[in-house]
């Protein structure tokens, strides 16, 4: 069940910052933010959203020992016809991207993330810990809004996972 509400895009970053602060120390990490000017207001569930973001900034910051994390977010507008209206089913969307300096991902191991109960590599999972559920329950999570999370990344030079969510999240766009 979803708990839609209209809240400013900023202030849920700002309040993700001071969350994963001590999630960054261990590690000795940095956190970046960089934050498009167009990005203002969003209508969807904040809870689930902060829960999908703080999942990703905690694996950036498990799997990056003294490097840098970075989360961008920007708007995609919505598709306009020639005469400049929205198309019909194709809303704007809030797009956030956290990207990493870790020890990074081949694209096997990407698909398996998605998949519960899986890691992207089994020796990972006894150094760095988990059950291989964070990323399953983000995409679930997402798709539950009509967006989705993609991943990608390379071996020794990190990884970047993107979620899109709609700028302003209608029951029709919500996976059932």
């Amino acid at each position: 069940m979803l708990h839609l509400e209209t809240f400013p895009i900023r202030n849920l970053i700002e309040e993700l910052v001071t969350t994963s602060r001590p999630l960054l120390t261990p590690n000795r990490n940095t956190l970046h933010v960089q934050i498009a000017d167009t990005v203002t207001l969003m209508y969807a569930d904040r809870t689930r959203l902060q829960q999908i973001l703080l999942n990703l900034i905690n694996n950036a910051a498990k799997f990056t020992e003294q490097g840098t994390i970075t989360l961008r977010v920007w708007m995609e507008p919505a598709v306009t016809d020639a005469t400049g209206h929205d198309v019909q089913d194709d809303p704007a969307f809030v797009v956030f991207q956290v990207c990493d300096t870790g020890i990074g991902l081949d694209p096997e191991q990407v698909e398996r993330l998605f998949v519960a109960f899986q890691q992207g590599d089994a020796a990972h999972t006894h150094q760095y810990g988990g059950a291989g559920l964070g990323l399953a329950l983000s995409r679930r999570l997402c798709r539950l809004m009509g967006g989705d999370i993609t991943g990608m990344g390379e071996p020794g030079r990190g990884a970047t996972f993107t979620v899109r969510i709609p700028a302003h999240v209608t029951s029709s766009q919500v996976e059932q």
